[in-house]
């Protein structure tokens, strides 16, 4: 973790040694301090560690494919929205939206479609952030939902949009003290 901070051009080197240890919580340090630094070869590594892991270990890698942002790393970021493990699916699609990449919109689309309330529920959240307009009619129909946190989350991204109508409901939820809302 330290030498993440330590601007020198041998640290790389040495992060990549801390790669090849034995001990997962060196790797995932060495994994996001390269990741951060956006190293070139960094990207089929992680990828690499993360084949080799049990599938409920994959949510910690989607931000670290987004950080880097190279076209390999974007590819893999894409192929994990579309994982058939959910809590992956929603790394995937916080880290898409988190680093404003706009080119996964049609997936988180999508993905806010299916029936699952998390699923509808990160995605619109996803789409609030990354300010899409096209998305406002089927951000309007999840503000319908019958799930609070849905509904929460599409009213709060419509409100961002410029629907201030959709500022009441959440107002009335924080009134009644839901935790998302406020």
């Amino acid at each position: 973790q330290f030498l993440s901070f330590v601007q020198d051009d041998q640290v790389e080197e040495l992060l990549f040694k801390a790669f090849s240890s034995p001990y997962l919580v060196v790797r995932m340090e060495a994994a996001y301090a390269l990741a951060s630094r956006k190293s070139e070869q960094v990207t089929g590594m992680i990828d690499s560690l993360m084949q080799k892991l049990p599938p409920y270990f994959h949510v910690y890698f989607p931000e670290l494919f987004g950080m880097i942002g190279t076209p390999d790393a974007m590819g893999i970021l894409k192929r994990m929205i579309g994982d058939r493990h959910l809590n992956v699916r929603l790394a995937a699609i916080l880290a898409a939206a988190r680093f404003g990449r706009d080119d996964f919109l049609a997936e988180i689309r999508a993905a806010a479609t299916h029936t699952d309330q998390a699923e509808q529920e990160t995605c619109a959240a996803a789409l609030g952030y990354l300010k899409d307009s096209h998305s406002i009619p089927l951000l309007k129909t999840l503000s319908e939902s019958s799930h609070l946190n849905v509904k929460l989350a599409a009213c709060r991204s419509l409100e961002s949009l410029g629907e201030h109508r959709y500022r009441e409901p959440i107002m009335e939820s924080a009134l009644q003290k839901i935790p998302l809302a406020i």
